[in-house]
């Protein structure tokens, strides 16, 4: 496997009035399914504000094929998410597969600032696995 990440998804989300004492379990339920997934989540960092009003989620796939099963594993959990929280920003840095640029658009279309960009030039840090 090469040492460069090549597919980077990171978001902020407002969540909605009354789901903070939801969003907890959510995220660690969320988390787990991406972990159970495989390896080909290089990494995965989610985490709330001391509010609980914004939820910010940040992965990194080996390739855009990865971010394609990524989302086929996580699709329960975005119908899921609709009812907790509104994705206010969206980046990606890499080439969005078919999947990915359909939710992409249909973000933005609702009002979500999305950001995409080619990949240029990464790495994975010394030690780190795929898991």
């Amino acid at each position: 496997m090469s040492n460069e990440v090549q597919l980077s998804f990171s978001a902020v989300y407002r969540v909605n009035p009354g789901a903070q004492g939801e969003m907890s379990e959510f995220v660690a339920e969320y988390v787990d399914a991406v972990r159970a997934a495989g390896p080909s989540t290089l990494a995965l960092s989610a985490g709330l504000n001391d509010s609980g009003s914004r939820l910010a989620i940040s992965a990194l796939h080996t390739d855009t094929n990865a971010m394609e099963e990524h989302l086929v594993t996580v699709a329960p959990f975005i119908e899921r998410s609709f009812q907790l929280a509104e994705v206010e920003t969206i980046t990606v840095i890499g080439n969005p597969g078919a999947r990915l640029r359909a939710a992409l658009d249909a973000n933005a279309s609702t009002g979500a600032e999305v950001t995409v960009v080619e990949y240029t030039k990464g790495f994975l840090g010394a030690g780190a696995t795929a898991r």
